[in-house]
């Protein structure tokens, strides 16, 4: 799967549950407005009433119905502007999404182009022999190293080898006349000091080659790597990639700028959502001052003391109505607990989609995994069966292992362009481009 339909996959994941978000969040907003027009219909119809006047008259009731058009009209204000707003994240997301394959084409084409270069490929089997001749040697250079070790630390522990060496018997430091001088010479005897001199010095000249060695090996494989560096960013300059990324970077802080507009709406609508707004907090007071005394049954009499037969159809409409506000006050809360699960699943599979783009590298070793992979991980997480850590380790094992599937030749040729991949893609911004799916817009999250 390439890093753009990877991101792709796991935006709609997080998309879908915005979207159902948004229609739960609209759907309690429409039922709150429809509690609200059910009353003021029932007082209105109690203003036709032959038998019953309102208190104040008609002023209160066209005052609730002045108050449910203008909270209407502001409302749907706000829903064209997040539309237009979510109009301008899904264009910006788009060509998000159409520079990400642009720079994966090219990535493409500077990989093609390298495995066609002799210069290139000569230099990279370079690479391949330094890097096989530092790993074979490695064991070799540590053996050596703690023989020589082991071995010298046994000249520490005699300690009249070790008082010789001090005085620096036997070289041009020490004494000529000293009263000691045939005494040193007992005690050199004793320990076999010339001998066990020299065999030290072999063994410090063996060390110091062995440890040269090494180090002349790590230079020489940095110096490779380095030239075959050199050859990627030759074969980067020459292309258009920095401009694409550049271009990228410049549409992923246009999405950012565009989501914190829509979150501005959003939030402005959570006021209508949740019943916050001033004009259903002044339609509530008037409404309940005017239908708190009324029954059904006391309607019912007034209307047999009249003879105006239309008396009792307006009866059995407030009947109705009271019946389906019953209903709406039912719905109510639960379509809250809906928008509440609703918005934690979101902000889980939100959560998600960070972690799994949350950087350029993690998102080349994750390209690897397939969809049919990544969908039941998707899935179980959401579901509570894995944990957030659970799931990126999860993708990054299918990455290895779909990786270690290939052959020596490809692995070698995919480290190779992995490095200035990486650093390539270094200047272009962390956000991450995505897609909506049938209307859902990340307008919440800052990927």
């Amino acid at each position: 799967m390439s890093s753009s339909k990877m991101m792709a996959t796991l935006s709609d994941h997080s998309r879908g549950y915005e979207y159902e978000l948004r229609k739960l969040q609209q759907e309690l907003s429409k039922a709150h407005e429809r509690e609200l027009q059910l009353q003021q219909q029932i007082s209105s119809i109690y203003e036709q009433l032959a038998g019953y006047q309102l208190e104040d008259g008609l002023q209160p009731s066209q005052e609730v119905k002045a108050l449910l058009g203008q909270r209407s009209e502001a409302e749907a204000v706000l829903r064209r502007d997040l539309a237009a707003v979510e109009a301008s994240v899904q264009q910006h997301l788009q060509t998000s999404i159409r520079l990400a394959e642009e720079i994966e084409s090219v990535h493409t084409g500077i990989d093609r182009q390298l495995a066609e270069d002799p210069q290139y490929q000569q230099q990279l089997q370079s690479v391949s022999e330094v890097e096989a001749l530092r790993s074979a040697s490695a064991s070799s250079y540590a053996e050596l190293r703690q023989e020589c070790w082991s071995k010298l630390q046994g000249f520490q522990v005699d300690p009249l080898y070790r008082y010789l060496k001090k005085r620096q018997f036997g070289t041009d430091q020490y004494p000529r006349r000293t009263p000691l001088r045939h005494l040193d010479q007992w005690i050199s005897r004793l320990c076999n000091y010339p001998e066990n001199r020299a065999s030290e010095h072999t063994l410090l000249a063996i060390q110091a080659a062995n440890e040269e060695a090494a180090r002349r090996l790590e230079a020489d494989q940095v110096a490779q790597q380095a030239r075959l560096s050199q050859l990627q960013q030759q074969a980067v300059a020459s292309s258009d990639l920095a401009a694409l990324q550049e271009r990228l970077a410049l549409t992923q802080r246009a999405v950012q700028t565009a989501k914190a507009q829509a979150n501005a709406v959003q939030a402005s609508l959570e006021v209508y959502v949740f019943r916050r707004d001033p004009y259903f907090a002044k339609a509530s007071v008037l409404l309940t001052g005017q239908l708190a005394g009324m029954s059904n049954q006391k309607l019912e009499r007034l209307a047999g003391e009249t003879s105006d037969a239309q008396d009792d159809e307006l009866v059995k409409e407030v009947r109705d109505m009271r019946a389906e506000l019953d209903e709406l006050q039912v719905r109510v809360p639960f379509l809250q607990s809906k928008c509440e699960q609703a918005e934690s699943d979101y902000q889980r599979a939100k959560q998600l989609e960070r972690e799994l783009l949350s950087n350029q590298q993690s998102l080349a070793l994750q390209a690897s995994s397939s969809k049919d992979r990544l969908d039941p991980l998707l899935a179980g997480f959401m579901k509570g069966a894995f944990s957030l850590a659970q799931v990126a380790s999860e993708v990054s094992r299918s990455s290895h292992a779909g990786s270690s599937s290939s052959s020596l030749g490809s692995q070698s040729s995919r480290s190779s362009s992995s490095s200035w991949r990486a650093s390539s893609s270094a200047s272009s911004s962390n956000a991450s481009p995505s897609r909506s799916t049938g209307g859902g817009f990340s307008t919440s999250d800052s990927l």
